[in-house]
Parts: structure tokens; sequence; C-alpha cells
């Protein structure tokens, strides 16, 4: 019997989404529990303290209520919209022509979800310049290092490069290399390189006409999915239309906690 239930489709989108390997589900995602209310405008988010060992006595003690500020993550919308005819024409089926209806709309929503954290590394992170005009092995090692310079965790570090210059990635010596033997590329399609790994994405817009790399440590970007999704329709009176339009939402929010959490690599 066809699935009709829409609340059950918007349950399944969402898992579809939690189950997602977009990048947006590479940056921090264990911080949902702080949405309080579905359809908030802003949320609040803890900024916690960077702790540090030293030789006793202690001279900056930190303090968990004290030192733990609280950041502001505005909550926005991502829309998948869809005519009546289109609608009724998955739902009303089962199987794998009603799974495609789910997947089609989680990855609408996934490509929106990407382009949005880029553009807040891009907007909000550090920027240090490529050694030249075409992308080299030296360029990545710098975002490495600059990661490095800024003490931040080699663990969870990754690089989104334009999928436009894919081809000049592929052809430098180190990454061709690391393509025929790392492992994890071999069975997952994963490219790893030092600390970083890479994905390509047609997600990354040029900045002021030039190329750059998205460095971006994961746990430094928060990325907030609010679990309840929301079906708006409304009919369209437009006499070349006629029919009732359909809004598939979901409720995001993103930000880069520091600036130092995200290097971009731009050409000159």
């Amino acid at each position: 019997m066809p699935l009709t239930n829409v609340q059950t489709i918007l349950d399944f989108i969402i898992q579809a989404l939690y189950e997602d390997k977009g990048i947006f589900n590479m940056c921090n995602r264990s911080l949902d529990g702080f949405i309080k209310e579905h359809g908030a405008g802003e949320v609040r988010i803890p900024s916690l303290p960077v702790l540090e060992a030293v030789t006793p006595p202690a001279t900056n003690r930190k303090a968990v209520q004290g030192d733990t500020g609280m950041v502001s993550v505005v909550m926005q919308k991502s829309v998948v919209e869809i005519r009546e005819e289109v609608e009724s024409a998955y739902l009303n089926k089962k199987g794998r022509v009603l799974q495609g209806f789910i997947d089609g709309a989680a990855k609408a929503h996934r490509k929106n979800f990407d382009a949005k954290v880029i553009l807040e590394a891009q907007n909000n992170g550090t920027v240090i310049p490529w050694n030249g005009a075409t992308v080299t092995a030296e360029d990545l090692d710098n975002i490495d290092a600059k990661f490095d310079e800024l003490e931040v965790d080699p663990d969870d570090r990754f690089v989104v490069y334009p999928a436009r210059i894919k081809t000049a990635v592929n052809l430098i010596d180190v990454i061709k290399a690391a393509r025929g033997f790392n492992q994890n590329f071999l069975e997952k399609g994963v490219l790893e390189y030092n600390n970083l790994k890479l994905v390509a994405s047609a997600r990354v817009a040029k900045i002021g006409g030039k190329e750059n790399l998205v460095g971006i440590w994961g746990p430094g970007m928060a990325f907030l999915l609010d679990k309840q999704m929301d079906k708006f329709s409304v009919y369209n009176s437009d006499p070349n239309i006629k029919a009732t339009d359909h809004d598939y939402f979901a409720w995001f929010g993103i930000k880069l906690l520091k600036a130092e959490y995200a290097i971009i690599s731009k050409q000159p």
C-alpha cells in the first residue's frame, strides 16, 4: 500500500540527511540538542574555553561557568519546492519510486547545506595566498601548516576544492601517488593528503573571480539541523498553473566558531 503519511515522509527525509555523507556532516554535528524550540530563529550554543596544561601552581585557572561563553547561531530555512502533480506522482507510489522522492529531497537539501558551509568558511575564515596561478601541493601543505601554526588539532581537517579544477588537483604528483596507494581512497573513494581529507565540490564559488581551496576543521564549524521538518502548501492561482505548490522545509544553522578553524587558500 502506498505510504501517504506526510509526517512519515518528512521523518524519512531527515533520517536520510543524518545518514548523508555530505560536507555538512563532516562539521560539528553534536549540537542539535541545543535546539529547544522548533522553528526558532536563533539558537545559543556554548563556546568552551581552550584548556591548557601548566606546571603548578596554576595561574590561569578556567572556570566552567565563568569562562564558557555562548554563541548565537541564526537558524535558516532550506526549501525544496515542488508542484502537486510531482508530489502525487511520488507519494501515491511505494518502494523504489517513493524512495527516489525521499533521496531526491535529501540530496537537494544536502547541496544547499554544503554550499552554505563553504560560504560560511569563505566569509569568516583566515585567508592565505596560493603560491602561484595554478594549484600545487605546496598550497595544500600551506593550509595544513597554517592550521598547525594556529594550534588547530590535526584530526578532522578537510579541504574542499572546486570540482572545476579537479583535473589540476589530480595531476599534482603527490596526489597521483596517493590515488594509487592510499588504502582509504582505494576502498572508499576518500582521498587523503597528510592531515587533510580532500573533497571535490561543485559548490565552491570563486572569491572575487579567483579560485580557492577551503580548509575546514570539522569540530570548529557548527552545523545544527532541526530534527523536525515542515511542509507548507498553497494554491497557485496563476492562470498558467492553477495547482497546489508544496514546500518541504528543513531548519538549519551554521557557525564558524573561530576564524582559525577555516583556512582559505586563494589564487592571487
